[in-house]
Formats: C-alpha cells, sequence, structure tokens
C-alpha cells in the first residue's frame, strides 16, 4: 500500500479514495509525512512550517539548562544554536516560499532563543529585540531561508550576484601587478 497526497476531482475530501497504476494500490490522503517533512494536497507550506518551528522548538527546550548557564561562553551557546537546534528548523527550506505568518513565526521563535542565550537585552529600562542581532552578528533566520546562506540554493538573483562578484575577483587577481 502506497500513500499519494491530492484530492479527488468532485470531493471535498479524498480520504479513504484509492488510485490503482500498474496493479499497486496508493491511498489518497490529504497529508503524509515523507523522510521528515510533511507534504500536503495544498501549495501552502504554513503546516509544515509550524511543524520546523515546533521540532526546533523541542530542540531549544532541551539544550534550555545549557543556553541559560552562566558557565558557558555565549560564543559556545551560539554555537549550540546553530549546530543543533537551526538545521532542525531549517531542514527542507529549500523547497519553501514563505508567507508573511511564517516569517514572523520564525522570527518570534528566533528571538526567543536569543533572548534565552543573551538572558535579554536591556535599554533605558525598556526589553529590546534589535539589540539581539547587533549581538548575534549572523543573518537572521528569515534571510537564511531567504538567501540560502549555508546551504547551495539560493534565488536567481542571489547567483547573479555571486556570479558577477566572482567574476569581478577573477578579473582582480589575473590583472598585472607592474
Amino acid at each position: 500500500m502506497y500513500t499519494v497526497a491530492g484530492k479527488e476531482r468532485g470531493r471535498s475530501s479524498g480520504v479513504g479514495s484509492e488510485v490503482v497504476l500498474d496493479g499497486d494500490v496508493f491511498e489518497v490522503v490529504e497529508e503524509f509525512v515523507y523522510l521528515g517533512t510533511l507534504v500536503t494536497c495544498d501549495k501552502y507550506v504554513c503546516r509544515e512550517v509550524k511543524s520546523r518551528i515546533a521540532a526546533a522548538n523541542r530542540a531549544f527546550n532541551g539544550l534550555r539548562n545549557q543556553l541559560r548557564s552562566r558557565n558557558l561562553q555565549t560564543s559556545t551557546k551560539f554555537a549550540l544554536y546553530k549546530i543543533l537546534v537551526l538545521p532542525v528548523a531549517l531542514y527542507g527550506h529549500e523547497a519553501w516560499t514563505l508567507r508573511e505568518a511564517d516569517r514572523r513565526g520564525f522570527g518570534v521563535f528566533e528571538r526567543k532563543v536569543l533572548r534565552t542565550i543573551l538572558r535579554g537585552i536591556c535599554e533605558n529600562g525598556v526589553w529590546c529585540n534589535h539589540g539581539l542581532y547587533q549581538v548575534y552578528k549572523t543573518a537572521g533566520i528569515v534571510k537564511q531561508i531567504k538567501y540560502d546562506i549555508n546551504g547551495l540554493f539560493m534565488c536567481y538573483e542571489c547567483r547573479k550576484k555571486n556570479y558577477e562578484n566572482n567574476i569581478q575577483q577573477g578579473a582582480r587577481k589575473r590583472m598585472p601587478t607592474s
């Protein structure tokens, strides 16, 4: 028995129906998990993003004591976040097209982690978020998803900019220095 995400035409729900192809029976469902990624019959990734944030939140909660510890340096806490929490949140992000609500969800999650690591930043008696990213000195999670800073997949504009920069750097390296 295999599973297919989709809806049958004319039916509001495809649950319970089957598709037969070359003798193999495929059950039609609205969603299923494949290799840790939620596959749904609609084109939106909202539920996948929410499940990624929830999984990253579980990873974060497992490290909460270490991230709050005064015995660890801030750079070590950032390394723990980047190595153990971010990959959980970003798994499968190459195929995502984020909506504004998804961006906000990732931003809220990341600020919560940074406030835990840095124990909050207070200016004139007011807790602020802009100082978090000044101390973190790394692109936020939404920018990492948008520009795929750590991966291979980049949007067309980013690939074009990288290509132009590489050509300019290569031309400078080949120029005679006399």
